[in-house]
Formats: C-alpha cells, structure tokens, sequence
C-alpha cells in the first residue's frame, strides 16, 4: 500500500478538485447526458454541481507525507454518499481510495463511471448506485 496521509482540504486544493473532477466526468456525463449540447454547456454544469458539494460535503486530501501540496487523491462524501473519489492515474489501485475513504468504502455512489463500473465487476456488493442523494 501507498504511504499517504490524509487531511482536510484546503482553499489552496480546491483548484485541483475541480479540474481534476471535472476532466475526469466528462466522458461519463457524455455518455448519459441525452440532452449534451457540447463543452460549454457541460463546464458550466459541473462546475455548478462540485462548488455545491464542495460547499456542503466533506472533502478528504490524500498527499504525499513529506509534501501536504503534493495531491496524490481526494474523496467528496457525506453521510448519505460517496460524491466522488479521485486517485491519479499513476497511483490508482495502491489502496489509496480505501484510506481516503476509511470506513466508507462499502458506499451508495451518487455518481456512476468506468471505474465504479470495474470496482462492481471485480467486487460486486461494494458499490451501490444512489443517484437519488443527489436531489436531497
């Protein structure tokens, strides 16, 4: 496993957060948004929908131990839902999602991508689809 530490985000992550999150749902929303009317419409959508999680969730940092600025991960969770989680790509499956979520990792996933697709593949059960936290 990964040597992490997790922390609380900072004003200075939220940048990153976002970019991040947003550059990584955009092939998912493609997919199942029927009514896509191109890249301005999505920016301006996701980007509304993270600064109200943002604003109303918890947000976990995993980063390097020596470096708090080196972002190796985040999580957006509440009590009702994993919002969404993001490792980078060079560092994904060294446990780094099951810290950053802790006890959390048997979660309702409010949104659904490829990766919660090969998670449910390789460990049915984990995972549940929850889309209906987004509207409470």
């Amino acid at each position: 496993m990964l040597e992490v530490k997790i922390r609380p985000a900072t004003e200075a992550d939220y940048p990153y957060i976002y970019s991040s999150w947003a550059r990584n749902y955009q092939p998912t929303y493609a997919r199942i948004c029927l009514n896509h009317k191109g890249p301005h419409r999505y920016d301006s959508c996701i980007n509304r929908f993270i600064k109200k999680r943002l604003e109303s969730s918890t947000v976990a940092v995993a980063c390097d131990p020596d470096d708090d600025e080196f972002i190796i991960g985040w999580a957006v969770f509440d009590q009702k839902a994993v919002y969404y989680c993001y490792v980078r790509e060079s560092m994904r499956n060294a446990g780094v999602a099951k810290k950053l979520l802790g006890d959390r990792f048997r979660v309702n996933c409010a949104l659904w991508t490829d990766s919660c697709s090969e998670i449910d593949d390789a460990k049915p059960g984990v995972l549940r689809y929850r889309p209906e936290v987004l509207c409470g």
